[in-house]
């Protein structure tokens, strides 16, 4: 199978913020570490999931299942980037029931073999709103200079992974009925912005104070 050139700069590009986060990891505050974490974990997805689809493997039950961790701790990530009980019990509170309706859905209606549209769409768009809060609160702080500051970067790396992928899941079935252009323009536009959300990833761990 030949791969379009941005689809292999993508996966490249997954290469940048895992060794540049393992190279400034020592320096990584507490915080961050479980951040760095959740990028090696979403670059091993990749890589992993795109060898099991070309060797003919299926591979949706570990998509679902990284989708699942990943937004759950982006969720309960940014919760703890930004300090408060209430902000706190919220996430948790949320996480909890993201998880309890992906266990119900496997058994209802979007079966652990199938695509997850319509729980990851949800997911999506908590992750969406949990970055744009912590976002907003960086904002109103008058002591920050939000381009030094790591966190900015990598929350706006997770504002514009999630915005992306909401678009695309939300629409998924309209997608794979459409035209064999229509989604390839698609999937152009997904590898597009995940290289960027890889360097804006990689800018944010350069950011860390060493």
């Amino acid at each position: 199978m030949t791969l379009p050139t941005i689809a292999i700069a993508d996966f490249i590009s997954n290469l940048v913020p895992v060794a540049i986060g393992a190279w400034r990891f020592r320096s990584l505050s507490r915080p961050l570490r479980p951040f760095f974490g959740l990028v090696v974990l979403a670059a091993l997805s990749e890589w992993v999931s795109f060898a099991m689809a070309t060797n003919g493997i299926h591979n949706l039950w570990l998509i679902q299942i990284y989708h699942l961790i990943a937004a759950s701790g982006i969720i309960l990530l940014f919760s703890t980037w930004r300090t408060g009980t209430s902000v706190d019990a919220l996430s948790k509170a949320f996480v909890g029931a993201y998880v309890l309706l992906w266990i119900v859905a496997k058994f209802a209606f979007e079966p652990i073999t199938a695509d997850d549209q319509y729980t990851y769409t949800v997911a999506c768009a908590a992750c969406l709103i949990a970055a744009v809060w912590y976002l907003s609160h960086v904002a109103r702080q008058e002591d920050l200079e939000l381009p030094r500051e790591p966190q900015f970067w990598m929350a706006c790396g997770v504002l514009l992974y999630y915005a992306t992928n909401v678009v695309l899941f939300s629409e998924f079935h309209r997608v794979i009925l459409s035209s064999k252009m229509d989604f390839a323009v698609v999937w152009q536009l997904h590898w597009g912005a995940d290289i960027l959300v890889n360097l804006l990833f990689s800018y944010g761990f350069l950011r860390v104070r060493r």
